[in-house]
């Protein structure tokens, strides 16, 4: 099930979000659909940094295809292969859905961890042409394990938790002694959302522990979301780090040959330093130093019932402190991005 955003009303957006949180299959019907649903979406762009090297690039970021189906009136699969990511074949998504009248669900197989607002997304709801620092470096994994999902019939709350495989997830037949765990839980209340979630995992002997929070509003043609992550090293092993993601989206309908709306996009972003977990000769280092980021962009959008495409124009501007090296290829820079969906 594909939803995108840009497809609705803003006053519309949140009921969207909690029918892709619940699922599809989440809301029992009289009738089971068996026929398999194809969606897909294809990301090409050419980016240009603006200062040091001033180098350039072209790049396909993404080629997915999903399958997804009903094989009973309580069991259903999804299947997400992206054919080229950066260049790479990638299996991203490989889970069967088990639901119950009760509001419960049990998912199995390979899928995205319960942390981050990222991870409620397809790749086309994106506003940016490149993530948040928090879906980067913090947050957004995807595992191999098992997922309890629960949609509560007397409120809009939807929550998940679940057990997952410590090593990444291309390799499956690497025994296990330390989990990844995780929980999630969303609450709607008018044009609003708010999010709380904590994931624990332990990537090389060192346990790290991460709380993430996030707030979003919506009134007429404006979507803001505000997202903060806490990421805790156990027994100091490094300093904790703190990332966030402030953005706001402001679109309007026009009428062109080739376009029906045009949106208007600004991000604040950053973290402080971060380690991604693996110790160098024993010892834990801040492998991606501290940096924000600001960045404004322009969307233009033809949108349809189940397709669309958009053409995105996007500006990074980076700070670094003064203390710290510039990291390569993350400097200033503009990018293009075309975008279709089906």
């Amino acid at each position: 099930m594909i939803i995108n955003i840009k497809r609705f009303s803003i006053g519309a957006v949140m009921a969207a979000s909690f029918l892709y949180c619940v699922g599809a299959d989440g809301i029992n019907s009289a009738v089971t659909n068996y026929m398999p649903k194809v969606h897909g979406v294809m990301r090409s762009r050419f980016e240009q940094l603006t200062s040091g090297s001033k180098e350039g690039r072209f790049q396909v970021a993404n080629a997915r295809v999903n399958l997804s189906g009903n094989v009973t009136d309580f069991a259903s699969y999804f299947f997400q292969v992206d054919f080229c990511d950066k260049g790479a074949i990638k299996i991203l998504d490989a889970f069967t859905t088990l639901k119950s009248n009760c509001g419960l669900k049990i998912m199995a197989g390979q899928m995205r961890v319960p942390f981050s607002v990222d991870a409620t997304k397809f790749i086309e709801d994106y506003l940016f042409t490149n993530h948040s620092f928090v879906g980067t470096y913090v947050g957004s994994f995807r595992g191999v394990g098992v997922k309890l999902g629960w949609n509560a019939r007397f409120a809009r709350l939807y929550a998940e938790g679940g057990v997952f495989n410590s090593a990444v997830m291309t390799k499956h037949e690497v025994w296990q002694k330390d989990y990844v765990y995780a929980i999630k839980s969303r609450y709607y209340f008018g044009n609003c959302f708010v999010e709380g979630a904590f994931e624990s995992r332990c990537p090389d002997a060192i346990r790290i522990n991460m709380y993430d929070a996030a707030f979003s509003w919506s009134a007429g043609r404006w979507y803001t979301e505000a997202e903060y992550a806490y990421k805790h090293y156990t027994n100091k092993h490094a300093a904790a780090c703190h990332a966030y993601n402030f953005m706001v989206d402001y679109r309007l309908p026009i009428k062109t040959e080739w376009f029906n709306q045009m949106s208007f996009q600004g991000r604040f972003d950053g973290a402080t330093d971060h380690s991604s977990g693996t110790r160098i000769e024993g010892v834990l280092i801040a492998d991606q130093p501290a940096r924000n980021r600001l960045t404004g962009g322009i969307t233009m959008s033809h949108l349809r019932e189940k397709a669309g495409l958009d053409l995105r124009l996007n500006y990074e501007q980076y700070f670094y402190p003064k203390s710290h090296v510039t990291v390569d290829g993350d400097g200033n820079r503009v990018s293009v991005e075309l975008i279709v969906w089906f």
